[in-house]
């Protein structure tokens, strides 16, 4: 199984938990439309696959409806000045002028960071850090992925750590390998959701979690990446496509595949011609393009080609066709 596969299946777990508390709220939330930003722009997607010359088969589990109305947020910030991100850099010890334009960059050492303006992300490795023998106490060592981006004032409220879901490598000189055994376990990585109104927050990546930490034994920090630069303010109450009206031409026409990608599986995405679709899951869209964060479908199941088969993931919108520009 590839790693990639297997950051997969973590955001499965992620989904799980946002499907059991959209249920919650469901069953106790009744509001009106106030679709106040008018028409939508579509998320900004980019396929692996043009899914309208493909056979879909859908086998939800589930056609329970879901809640009628669901929330738009619109976005607050999306860009880093250079000022801002000077003053994040010097939290990590970066007092130097940095060097490039749209992405920062700073070494000291064998320290380095950089800091893409827009849309922001942040990327911190230590490459003094190593393993420090074997990982003994993931417990303590996720409770320092934690107080870390406390430390740099990067955690949030709806940033929740994944205890559940970590990670851990072995690590050959700067190389890091999922480990095989855990006697190997050098690097424990932690990830990070973001959480909207007990919805997963997804990117485009359905594989990237909002802050992902990776360290060592000691809870020393090999490596930060952190996307959660986005601050919700404004929203409105949009109509919401229900389970039973997800057919194969809706899929066809407004579904994009986001998983796998080339790389992702030994075969080009491309050639997949039949998906078999298992499950809805609904969540939020960050696609760190547009200014608003909308609910989409998370389409999972699997599909083949040739003899081998992997599993599939396609974003759907959720807001109604009709509130789209």
């Amino acid at each position: 199984m590839s790693n990639r596969t297997k950051i997969l299946l973590v955001v499965v777990g992620v989904l799980a938990v946002g499907a059991a508390a959209f249920l919650l709220v469901n069953r106790t939330t009744s509001q009106k439309a106030n679709p106040v930003f008018g028409k939508l722009p579509p998320p900004t997607l980019e396929g692996s696959a043009n899914l309208s010359n493909r056979s879909i088969e859908i086998g939800l589990k589930s056609r329970e409806e879901t809640q009628k109305l669901l929330a738009v947020y619109k976005l607050e910030k999306r860009t880093l000045s250079i000022s801002e991100a000077k003053n994040l850099a010097k939290k990590f010890g970066f007092e130097n002028e940095p060097q490039g334009k749209d992405v920062l960059l700073w070494k000291v050492g064998k320290q380095t960071l950089s800091i893409k303006l827009s849309p922001p992300k942040l990327e911190f490795t230590d490459f003094n850090v190593g393993g420090a023998g074997q990982i003994s106490n993931k417990d303590g060592l996720v409770d320092k992925a934690e107080v870390f981006l406390q430390e740099k004032g990067l955690i949030k409220d709806d940033l929740l750590v994944d205890r559940a879901n970590t990670r851990a490598y072995t690590a050959k000189g700067n190389e890091l390998f999922l480990a095989p055994n855990q006697a190997e376990e050098a690097i424990l990585e932690v990830g990070f959701n973001r959480m909207v109104d007990s919805f997963p927050v997804l990117f485009s990546d359905p594989t990237m979690p909002a802050a992902t930490v990776l360290l060592n034994e000691n809870g020393e920090i090999f490596k930060l990446i952190y996307l959660d630069f986005g601050t919700t303010t404004d929203s409105g109450q949009y109509p919401i496509v229900q389970r039973k009206e997800i057919g194969t031409e809706k899929i066809a026409s407004l579904g994009t595949l986001v998983y796998p990608k080339i790389g992702d599986t030994i075969f080009d995405p491309s050639l997949i011609r039949k998906f078999v679709i298992e499950d809805a899951s609904l969540c939020y869209l960050d696609d760190q393009v547009s200014a608003y964060f909308t609910p989409i479908y998370v389409l999972r199941g699997s599909a083949q080609a040739g003899k081998e088969t992997t599993p599939v993931v396609i974003y759907l919108p959720a807001v109604s066709v009709g509130w789209f520009k």
